[in-house]
């Protein structure tokens, strides 16, 4: 991952990060128990969190901000194929699409 994920933690729990040696960039590997520990939080809000870091690890396409670039997204299929083959998916992901 090139940069931090945006999580929008309070100064308290930014600051038992810092306490506990963990960069807001290695937030995406921690459990959602040693997030919720570490934090003294609620389970629910260290599977936010833990969602949000998990999300911002994915790679985005960023043709779109390019002015210059032709590419469209269909370019991009076999990179992805890839990253899945390498990552996989998401447990809860959804066995049939949605327009079946």
């Amino acid at each position: 991952m090139s940069s931090n994920p945006k999580l929008r933690l309070t100064q308290n729990e930014k600051t038992k990060l810092r306490k506990a040696k963990v960069k807001i960039s290695e937030v995406h590997t921690l459990s959602t128990e040693q997030l919720a520990q570490m934090l003294n939080i609620p389970d629910e809000r260290a599977r936010t969190v833990k969602g949000l870091a998990e999300f911002q690890t994915v790679p985005s396409i960023g043709y779109k901000n390019d002015p210059n670039s032709s590419k469209q997204w269909f370019d991009f299929t076999n990179e992805r194929k890839k990253y899945r083959e390498k990552v996989g998916y998401p447990e809860g992901r959804p066995k049939t699409a949605w327009y079946e």
